[in-house]
């Protein structure tokens, strides 16, 4: 999971990619105007609805991808703040 930086007509907009590590198939791909943490859950949560939970996300640890608090995206607390129970 990463955000790419696409420059359309002179207006910046991150482009948010979720792949899975193993198949390399594109799960969520989409432009936002915005690099943050909501977009990154909202898109998570997204892809837990349609492909069901991840055993691992992998990440460069951008300050997008890593919580204030400082929970780990891997951990229990994260799935259940965001309404996903494991």
């Amino acid at each position: 999971m990463d955000f790419k930086i696409v420059d359309i007509s002179k207006i910046r907009y991150y482009l948010l990619l979720i792949i899975d590590d193993h198949s390399r198939y594109i799960l969520h791909a989409k432009l936002y105007e915005e690099a943050t943490s909501d977009v990154v859950i909202s898109a998570l949560k997204e892809c837990f609805k349609k492909y069901g939970k991840s055993k691992k996300i992998l990440t460069d640890n951008g300050t997008q991808f890593v919580p204030a608090r400082g929970e780990c995206l891997n951990s229990r607390s994260f799935y259940w703040k965001i309404g996903f129970c494991i």
